[in-house]
Order: structure tokens, then C-alpha cells, then sequence
């Protein structure tokens, strides 16, 4: 394996400049580093001087600004976070005290609201537990075990530190925020999955961008709200995202969301075209299965029971419809008849008398 020092410098440079826009990423940062040093690729020390010096001139502006703004580089702007807000600057501060940075032992309770609740990871992108068997597969082949790894071992430990954090998922955001950055890694899982599983990552595929898509044409910070709130404002209170277009005073609404929805029509066709529609279709009848088991995940689980609101209901049944809309798209039109054969073909096929006695002979001796 080559290593060039200044791909290693530039990736410590991302590495740095990703903490000083978030904290947690210090975990990627580190895990990174230590796949730079892989010890069966030689230069050990010129690796490490490469990917620390990019990290470290990365990391300055934030240890900069702590150093004017508290009067030390270490000082972490975490420890000011504000309990109680005060009036005339007599606010209190002290909202991260618990643990390390509000971080304790991880909680079961707090796991399964990350993954499972009316805003978990896999309720409003279900396809990312493709990308995770697609991770798995990846490490198995053999030839990308150490990359996988790496994968791996970022999610993990993201998820881990988050099912410790007092807040798992970090405020109103659409899905826990703490876990974003750990998507770009696992798509790559989802690559290998696209290839091996194409009918039902298709399926959950579909699932995922239509919980996503309407979210992002509405309005995604719901607070403490399930998604049903994406629904209502859709369709009650027809509340849509400004767009460039609103800002040049041209459309407002629904039609002002045209770029994006142009640009989802895009990404669609070229997912879509780099696939055969014969490939696509390969496990088509596994995917009404994956399509009702998240269904019914995603009405009962994070309810515990309880059944969802009439808005969260509706979104699970679009994204269904559209799931299934999608594999029927690709997998119904592939009905076709093997075309018949000739009795004359097949005398041509046939061998001759004179060849059979040759390979009888052949065989023979």
C-alpha cells in the first residue's frame, strides 16, 4: 500500500477543521489517524508527521479562538454550556456538568431512541441498515477488511458516546444529530449492498428518501414532535421551504420547491441507469417483506404500542406505497418468455455422429 504524505497532510487538515465545527469528531479524527498508521505500509514516521501536522494546523483555529475567548487553547466551550438562561448575563452555566462533557455510562433506553424512536435512525432511513451489511460484506471480501474496519469502528464508537449523552438526539433535528457525521462512512457500505441486494435496497432506499424528502420540502426541526409534523404542515397547514426561487420573487409554496425536487429526479435517474433493470429486480420478492417489517416497526416501536399520530401514520404509509411502487416499476415488466428453439438450431447444435465417436475414443484412451 503507497502512502503519499500530502493526501495524509490534507486528510489531517479535513480531520482538524471537521473538530473545530464539532467537537465529537475527535473520535473520527482519531480512528483515522490510527488506519494512516497502518504499520504493514512503510514510512511510519513520515506518515505520522504528515497526517499530525494537517490535524494540528486544522485544530488551530479552534484552539486560537479558545485562547482569546477563555484565556486558555484548552478551554472547551462545552464547559460554558448554559443551564438556565438569565437575564443582564445571569445566566447558568453548567448544562454539560455530568460526566465527561454531559457524557456517562451508555443507556439501553437512550440506544434504542436513537435507532427506534418516531425520529431514530433506522424509523426514518431504514436503508441504513443495508449499509451496515453492506460494511459487513465489505470486511468479508477480504480486500477491504482494514478499510471496513475503519467504518466500523467509527460508527460504533459514535453510537456508543451518544447512547451516553444526557441529550441523545441533540435537540429538534430531523433524526440524532450526533450521529450524522457517521453517515458518509456507512454509504460506502451501501455500495456493496446496491450490487448484492439491489431489490430491497431499493425498497428501503425509497423508504428513506421519502421520509427525507419531505422533511426537507417542509420544515425538518420539529422539536419534541414525531414526524407527523412534516405531514401536517404539508397538507394542513401548507407550510414549504423558501427556495431561490422565493428569494428572486418568482414562485412561493409548493412550486418553489422545483430545484429540489428536480434535483432528487436527477440523483433517482442516475441511481436508477446504473443498474440494469433485470439487476435491479434480482430479489424482488424479498422486498414487500422488508417494506412491511419496517412499517410495523416504525408504527409500533417507538410508541411502545401506543398507536402514532394520524400524521406519522400517513408518512409511514407513503413511504410504503412508494416502496413498493418502485420494486413493481422494475420488477413487473421483466415477465418474459424464453424465446423457442428451432429444430433446426437444434440439429446444428447437435454433435455429429463421426465427433461423438472421437470423444468416445478420447475418453477411452
Amino acid at each position: 500500500m503507497r502512502w503519499r504524505a500530502g493526501y495524509l497532510a490534507l486528510a489531517g487538515l479535513l480531520a482538524g477543521l471537521a473538530v473545530v465545527c464539532e467537537y465529537p469528531l475527535a473520535i473520527t479524527a482519531g480512528i483515522v489517524g490510527l488506519y494512516a498508521l497502518m504499520p504493514r505500509a512503510p514510512g511510519l514516521v513520515r506518515r505520522a508527521l504528515a497526517y499530525g501536522g494537517g490535524l494540528a494546523a486544522g485544530v488551530a483555529p479552534l484552539l486560537a479562538y479558545q485562547w482569546w475567548a477563555f484565556g486558555s487553547p484548552l478551554h472547551l466551550a462545552y464547559d460554558n454550556a448554559i443551564a438556565t438562561p438569565g437575564r443582564s448575563g445571569h445566566a447558568a452555566i453548567g448544562l454539560n456538568e455530568s460526566g465527561f462533557f454531559g457524557i456517562t455510562v451508555p443507556r439501553p433506553e437512550a440506544a434504542l431512541e436513537l435507532l427506534f424512536s418516531g425520529r431514530g435512525l433506522l424509523t426514518l432511513a431504514p436503508v441504513l441498515v443495508l449499509a451496515v451489511a453492506g460494511v459487513v460484506a465489505l470486511r468479508r471480501d477480504g480486500r477491504h477488511r482494514a478499510e471496513a474496519t475503519v467504518i466500523a469502528a467509527i460508527a460504533l464508537a459514535h453510537f456508543v458516546y451518544n447512547a451516553g449523552y444526557w441529550l441523545p438526539l441533540g435537540g429538534g433535528s430531523p433524526g440524532p444529530r450526533f450521529l450524522i457525521p457517521i453517515l458518509p462512512f456507512l454509504a460506502l457500505g451501501l455500495a456493496v449492498a446496491w450490487r448484492r441486494w439491489p431489490a430491497v435496497t431499493l425498497a428501503l432506499t425509497a423508504i428513506s428518501a421519502t421520509t427525507m424528502v419531505i422533511a426537507t420540502m417542509t420544515h425538518p426541526m420539529i422539536g419534541v414532535n414525531d414526524p407527523g409534523v412534516w405531514i401536517d404542515r404539508m397538507l394542513e397547514e401548507r407550510v414549504f421551504q423558501h427556495s431561490v426561487l422565493d428569494l428572486a420573487g418568482v414562485a412561493h409554496g409548493l412550486v418553489a420547491i422545483a430545484p429540489f425536487a428536480i434535483a432528487i429526479a436527477i440523483a433517482l435517474a442516475l441511481g436508477v441507469s446504473s443498474l440494469g433493470r433485470a439487476e435491479l429486480a434480482r430479489g424482488a420478492r424479498w422486498a414487500p417483506a422488508a417494506v412491511v417489517a419496517w412499517a410495523l416497526a416504525a408504527t409500533l416501536l417507538p410508541r411502545r404500542g401506543a398507536l402514532p399520530s394520524d400524521g406519522a401514520l400517513t408518512l409511514i404509509a407513503v413511504a410504503g406505497l412508494v416502496a413498493l411502487l418502485a420494486v413493481a416499476l422494475v420488477a413487473l415488466p421483466l415477465r418474459r418468455s424464453r424465446p423457442a428453439v428451432s429444430a433446426q438450431d437444434e440439429e446444428h447444435d447437435r454433435p455429429a455422429p463421426r465427433a461423438l465417436e472421437v470423444q468416445a475414443s478420447q475418453r477411452a484412451s
